[in-house]
């Protein structure tokens, strides 16, 4: 579940950022403002978020919009040389002395660190403002106000009924009337996908907000004055008359405070045929309850949490789930999606079990080592419960198939959230996501990590982005609960992108970045510059799922002459060599120390006759991974 902040804080932030905010003026004449444009010096792109401060004066400072454009018109500042510096996490300092003048322009190049790069402000207010003001080009609609939005928290997205439907957490409005400070029961939006005639995600986003009749953002759940409603585990499946249907996990929150205290949780669907406010975007179908002190967390011991991807293992359609770790499935089918006993975590416990952190329940092998599988009824291995059971010295980190570490460090990295998705130019299980207590800041370091398996192992992890100030210039910020938005992919994968929260909030040191600050913030990173953090899948594993079996042979028949999988060797055509190769393979097992022989040995025919033998002799049945409990070798068993 999300990370979240207090009434105190929300009134707070609204309060200040409004102040921030205030007075915008909008200029008919480019003319009347001094030009200084940020661009990535690798990219040519312009860079949002760079703070442009007087060097005289540090107090005085602007920051650049989301084409890295800073409009100045203050009179004393024009007709000048003035010195000013540039300062912007995961980019390198720079000053430089200008000559400012109305009309004129002065272009800045910075160097950046990061491995990602910073694209544009996803939400809130003012996100071209500058660029408006100079008559600069806007890929976005509402370049300066849209629905009434000042900011935004956390995202979640899918694709529904061939738009992406867009849901965020607590939204704070520009504006104080009507509802007060904001919409806290999760609001909503659609956009159109790039390939249906959307903008490319390398330029912005063109949301479409459910709005209530004042043209705010309106809320998706029936307003419960004082009690927020937030969502999460969103995810698609078809229902029994095959009508696709989009689904939340929600919780509603009495009170604030360590524990939360929950009036009430369960199963959501989604109406997005909803059109005006006294139909509620979102309606309960299943009460997942709380235990009688209705602490948060307590209930069914296995709940829709974090973001879901689809996956095949062992001819069963499954929809995975993750806070963190990909840790919570159940299969792909409208009747077991609404029967909770029918959801399974992925677990060192017993199953039927609960987490006790003093005498965890393992379920242990005749080595009394930990058998990691899916099992039913019982707690899902997440990182609080993974960094409890490692330092009370219950199971070791380095078996465990998950337990993160710095790729060029080898520094342990505490996953605070994340999302996991299949990446095709990896061939790999890849992961966004952010630390906790990270070395430069408590919730700011975004990470990368690949993985055989959506189980793992998760290991090697290369940092990405950090919105932290190690040498205290400026402070540092937070960047939580990063999403991998994969219907944004480019070039097979090449290029991904992620949203997170930037927010001052959570034990962080900065001041709040005026328009910036609790809003979305997007990136795009480029996988060719990473190195190689994990074995590869076996080429015949055409699944997936670590295990070259009948299944991927299934995959091959089914796609032979056409090469919409089971293409093994990468020729672009699913034929007899991939089948070839898929037979050298079967039995390989990528939790096994080595490939495991075949159980039988096929002849090699001519490749013009292999489909049809394939076909003919129908299924092969060899070595199957067990469904229940997967026994990780050379990782805990």
């Amino acid at each position: 579940m999300y990370f979240l902040i207090s009434r105190f804080q929300l009134i707070l932030k609204v309060s200040m950022c409004l102040f921030c905010g205030a007075g915008a003026t909008w200029a008919q004449d480019p003319n009347d403002y001094h030009t200084i444009e940020i661009l990535d010096s690798a990219t040519g792109r312009g860079v949002p978020l760079v703070k442009v401060s007087l060097a005289v004066d540090p107090n005085q400072f602007f920051y650049t919009d989301s084409n890295g454009i800073v409009a100045i018109d203050d009179p004393s500042l024009i007709n000048q040389f003035r010195t000013f510096n540039f300062r912007s996490y995961g980019h390198t300092n720079a000053s430089q002395t200008l000559a400012t003048q109305y009309g004129g322009l002065s272009q800045i190049s910075i160097e950046r660190t990061n491995r990602a790069e910073r694209l544009y402000r996803a939400t809130g207010a003012n996100i071209y403002r500058d660029s408006v003001n100079v008559g600069r080009s806007v890929p976005i609609a509402k370049p300066v106000s849209n629905a009434d939005i000042l900011g935004q928290d956390s995202v979640q997205a899918a694709v529904y009924n061939d738009k992406i439907h867009w849901f965020w957490g607590d939204s704070l409005f520009k504006s104080t009337e009507g509802f007060g400070f904001g919409n806290y029961w999760v609001s909503a939006a659609t956009s159109e996908l790039p390939s249906q005639g959307g903008l490319s995600p390398s330029v912005g986003i063109d949301y479409s907000y459910y709005e209530d009749a004042q043209g705010r953002t309106r809320p998706m759940f029936t307003p419960t004055p004082g009690d927020p409603t937030w969502i999460d585990g969103l995810f698609t499946v078809k229902d029994n008359n095959e009508q696709e249907r989009l689904l939340a996990h929600f919780v509603n929150v009495e009170t604030f405070g360590d524990p939360f205290i929950l009036n009430e949780q369960g199963l959501a669907v989604f109406d997005d045929s909803s059109a005006n406010e006294d139909d509620w975007g979102f309606s309960k179908i299943q009460d997942y309850g709380v235990a009688p002190e209705q602490v948060w967390g307590t209930g069914p011991p296995i709940v829709p949490a974090g973001h879901s991807f689809r996956h095949s293992t062992g001819g069963v359609n499954y929809i995975y789930f993750g806070e963190n770790y990909p840790n919570i499935r159940v299969q792909d089918e409208w009747n077991a999606v609404n029967d909770i006993t029918q959801w399974e975590a992925f677990t060192p416990l017993r199953e039927n079990t609960r987490y006790d952190k003093d005498a965890p329940p393992l379920e242990l092998d005749d080595n009394l080592k930990p058998i990691y599988g899916w099992k039913k009824n019982t707690d899902p291995l997440g990182t609080e419960i993974f960094e409890e059971m490692v330092s009370g010295g219950f199971i070791s980190r380095s078996e465990a198939p998950v337990g993160l570490v710095d790729y060029e460090t080898g520094a342990d990295v505490r996953l605070h959230r994340s999302s996991v998705n299949w990446n095709e130019h990896r061939g790999k299980w890849i992961m966004i996501g952010n630390q906790t207590w990270g070395s430069e800041s408590f919730l700011g370091e975004v990470w990368y990590a690949e993985a055989p398996t959506p189980e793992g192992p998760w290991k090697n992890a290369i940092k990405i982005a950090t919105h932290g100030d190690p040498v205290g210039l400026e402070g540092s910020y937070s960047f939580y609960n990063p999403t991998h938005l994969p219907f944004f992919d480019e070039e097979d994968g090449r290029y991904i992108h992620f949203h997170g929260t930037y927010s001052s909030s959570f034990f962080d040191t900065a001041p709040q970045t005026p328009d910036y600050d609790y809003n979305q913030i997007a990136y795009r990173l480029d996988l060719s510059t990473i190195p190689q953090l994990s074995a590869d899948v076996f080429a015949a594993d055409f699944n997936a799922d670590g295990l070259v079996d009948k299944f991927d042979r299934e995959i091959w028949a089914a796609a032979y002459g056409n090469g919409d999988g089971g293409d093994a060797n990468d020729d672009g055509i699913t034929d007899g060599a991939d089948f070839l190769i898929w037979q050298q393979q079967l039995g390989s097992d990528i939790w096994a120390a080595a490939p495991i022989a075949a159980t039988a040995i096929v002849p090699e025919p001519g490749a013009m006759n292999l489909s049809l033998l394939c076909l003919v002799f129908g299924p092969l049945y060899f070595r199957l991974r067990p469904l229940k409990s997967l026994r990780l070798a050379g990782y805990s068993i």
